[in-house]
């Protein structure tokens, strides 16, 4: 096998579009779009994980880039589900 040696820019090239990932348990869906953000959808297959994708949520949202030929994602917005509300707490100012 041959040792390419891509430069970042070509990585991101190379990495727009959609791509799909599927395990025995899950499908994993990844958009990554040309203004350098992704969308990530999870979906459980297994009948008995199904539940914790309802408390947890499924889709991702954030931002994307390549540094040292290393894919790095940076999550802007999470699932919306129980866990991930935010509770204010003390007085409300009208």
């Amino acid at each position: 096998m041959n040792n390419m040696n891509l430069s970042d820019t070509e990585i991101e090239i190379l990495l727009f579009g959609k791509w799909r990932f599927n395990t025995n348990w899950e499908k994993i869906s990844i958009e990554f779009k040309d203004n350098m953000t992704y969308e990530q959808t999870r979906i459980q297959t297994f009948l008995l994980s199904k539940p914790s994708e309802f408390v947890t949520g499924n889709k991702f949202t954030g931002v994307w880039h390549v540094n040292d030929r290393r894919l790095c994602l940076i999550v802007k917005t999470v699932p919306k589900s129980f866990f991930n509300l935010r509770f204010r707490f003390g007085r409300y100012d009208s």
